[in-house]
């Protein structure tokens, strides 16, 4: 928690955190919660209006600028920002303005009025804006076009009805009408009336370069999603899969349910149709893997294997159970007839010199191939492992040549649980095993798809890491293969490593690793020594950013921000009042910790907002307020015994925790019971 000291020339630390939580942290945060965290945040900052958005424009370019100055080539993470300067900001800013328009005596003229000063304001931070517009070398053609980031930005606000053209004009000083990039783009409706390849690969090849048109674009692919066209569905998702930048992108705007459930429905339901043709289900089932792929890459990519409850719709479904057990290896008791049947055949059709017959495919269901994939190579394994008691007359070339068709495109889906159960075996039983050779023969093979290799890189990289002795007698050399995967590794915070101010991953770690009471205590820790510099309040920002925000997009309640600020009232705070604040300053940091998590903390989550029946509201009642109370009705023994507790608490340092609680008079006129602090 020492970044807490690398913040302190920031502008608005709790803005700060808020933009690089959304961008760096994705998916966690929805449109509405993001707004509504917005509004409370103004009002426990005492912002006015247009100070406020210029804080936040200011925090997304900063972003912005960073990403460009630690480019490390390939470009995504920039891009992801600029997505988020030019697309994400303006329409929260839009819903914002939304919510403000309700307000008595708010006109158009004023919201007018107040952006146009924001727009004014922002253009004399020339330095910010060069650091935007400088040229990234060796970048995506048309992405990083040296460009005037405050003319893209005018743009952006005049789309979202924020700017007057008279204005925009003035500012731009030439004539522009706005038809040719403001337009709608009809060309993201089109796709779904009488799609071809071509088309489809056109469409999201250029998602990247309009912005202006982005947003539209990705509603259409998450509609899209829906489609049950086979094998349109599995090109755009082809498309998606090695566009990791524009994955991001869309999980920048939307949650990964909404594009997630439509695919794991159709992964569990499909069924090949009836038709003979046997090139034409190869086919289907081509497109069914890349689908399939697709879909667990995102749930690899994002870590969503720790929130599946919420992600996915069927928690009995195929997708939501393989993804629990991808590697399991299933006793032939357990199975029904039907996969037992199916186990043993697909076993002993491998164990012989021919192709896989034609039959056998096309009256296996793609799902249940995925599925007991792990098993059929155990069982067909032990047919040729000497230490087994169920070894036959089995050779490994023989084995070797069957376990090829698992490189074909129609069928490459099912390695992923296949390559992890070999994983799994060599790491139990060393690197002298068959298993070993199957796995390095497999990786090694010019067939194997990129697809299947970015799901199980790192976890044979660290078999392969941890292996002794050489390798096979193969093509490529142990070198080769790890830096064959290394390439298709996902690694999607690798830029967040260089010159960042927030490095949200940084806090996420240490919420995971050290859990929710440590990091409380953390959190108080640095407050109270930071305090002391005479900065308390940005350091009492950030801590009160890191306990309302969610940093895990997860159900577990433990990592919850209701858990965290459960543990703050109830525990941290308290200790920290009663022992260790020696100076005014640090308790009107507490104090403004509090208040500001008092404010914010009740933004919706999906998690219950109550623990053990009660709200934040009441625990801090219940648990900090008395503190400050003088119990007049107590005994006199107990008032003797309190007296001086309470009144180094109302005189002492701690006097700065309340004068900062009640300097914001919105929050006592809702909480009454706070006014016991005016004394």
């Amino acid at each position: 928690m020492a970044i807490f000291s690398d913040t302190l020339a920031l502008p608005s630390v709790s803005i700060m955190f808020f933009v690089y939580n959304l961008v760096q942290n994705r998916p966690v945060m929805d449109d509405d919660a993001a707004v509504e965290y917005l509004e409370k945040l103004q009002r426990a900052k005492g912002a006015f209006d247009h100070v406020f958005y210029i804080e936040l424009w200011m925090a997304a370019l900063t972003g912005l600028a960073e990403e460009y100055i630690d480019y490390s080539g390939s470009g995504g993470h920039a891009l992801l920002w600029k997505s988020f300067v030019l697309v994400k900001l303006p329409a929260l800013i839009e819903k914002l303005e939304a919510r403000k328009s309700s307000k008595i005596g708010e006109t158009e003229e004023i919201k007018y009025g107040r952006h146009e000063c924001v727009i004014n304001q922002l253009s004399g931070f020339r330095g910010l804006f060069n650091a935007c517009n400088q040229h990234l070398e060796g970048a995506i053609e048309d992405i990083f076009q040296v460009a005037d980031m405050s003319v893209d930005i005018l743009k952006a606000c005049f789309k979202r009805n924020l700017l007057r053209r008279e204005f925009v004009l003035r500012q731009l000083e030439l004539e522009w009408s706005g038809s040719d990039s403001m337009e709608t783009d009809s060309y993201a409706g089109s796709i779904l009336d009488d799609p071809n390849n071509e088309m489809i690969e056109k469409f999201v090849s250029v998602i990247p370069k309009r912005f202006l048109d982005q947003e539209s674009r990705i509603e259409t692919i998450l509609r899209w999603s829906n489609n049950r066209n086979l094998r349109h569905l599995s090109i755009l998702c082809r498309l998606l899969s090695e566009n990791s930048a524009l994955l991001d992108i869309i999980h920048l705007y939307h949650r990964p349910s909404e594009i997630l459930q439509p695919l794991e429905r159709l992964c569990n339901t499909w069924e090949k149709p009836n038709d003979d043709n046997f090139e034409s289900y190869l086919q289907d089932c081509e497109s069914f893997g890349t689908i399939f792929l697709f879909f667990v890459n995102i749930i690899d990519r994002y870590e969503l294997y720790k929130n599946l409850k919420d992600i996915l719709r069927d928690e009995k479904g195929f997708c939501h159970m393989w993804i629990l057990q991808s590697s399991v290896v299933y006793e032939k008791g357990s199975l029904n007839s039907e996969k037992a049947a199916m186990v043993d055949c697909w076993v002993k059709v491998m164990s012989v010199i021919e192709d896989i017959p034609k039959e056998l495919i096309m009256a296996t269901n793609p799902r249940i191939l995925i599925e007991l994939a792990p098993t059929i190579f155990k069982q067909a394994l032990d047919g040729i492992d000497k230490d087994s008691e169920n070894a036959t007359a089995v050779t490994f070339e023989t084995l070797l040549t069957n376990f090829e068709f698992f490189l074909n495109p129609h069928s490459s889906y099912a390695l992923v649980g296949a390559i992890q159960w070999l994983c799994d075996d060599v790491f139990f039983k060393g690197q002298n095993t068959i298993s070993s050779k199957v796995l390095k023969l497999l990786i090694s093979s010019k067939d194997f798809p990129v697809s299947v290799a970015r799901l199980v890189a790192n976890k044979v990289m660290n078999i392969l890491d941890n292996s002794a002795g050489s390798l096979p007698s193969i093509e490529d050399t142990e070198t080769d293969i790890k830096l064959k995967l290394a390439a298709t590794r996902n690694e999607p915070d690798l830029s967040w490593r260089g010159s960042h101010h927030l490095d949200i991953s940084l806090f996420r770690s240490c919420l995971e690793i050290h859990g929710p009471k440590i990091f409380v205590d953390l959190i108080v820790e640095d407050i109270l020594t930071i305090s002391k510099k005479g900065v308390g309040y940005r350091a009492a920002e950030l801590g009160a950013s890191l306990l309302t925000i969610p940093l895990c997009y997860t159900w577990n309640a433990h990592l919850h921000p209701n858990n965290l600020i459960y543990i703050l009232f109830s525990d941290a705070l308290v200790r920290a009042l009663d022992r260790k604040v020696a100076l005014y300053v640090q308790g009107q940091a507490l104090g403004i910790l509090t208040l500001i998590v008092l404010i914010t903390w009740n933004i919706q989550f999906n998690v219950s907002t109550k623990i053990g029946g009660k709200g934040i509201y009441e625990i801090f009642i219940e648990h900090v307020l008395p503190k400050f109370q003088n119990q007049k009705n107590d005994s006199e023994n107990d008032i003797n015994q309190h007296k001086e507790t309470w009144s180094k608490l109302m005189y002492g340092p701690t006097r700065g925790f309340i004068d900062s609680l009640i300097s914001n008079n919105d929050l006592i006129e809702e909480m009454p019971q706070l006014a016991v602090f005016k004394i």
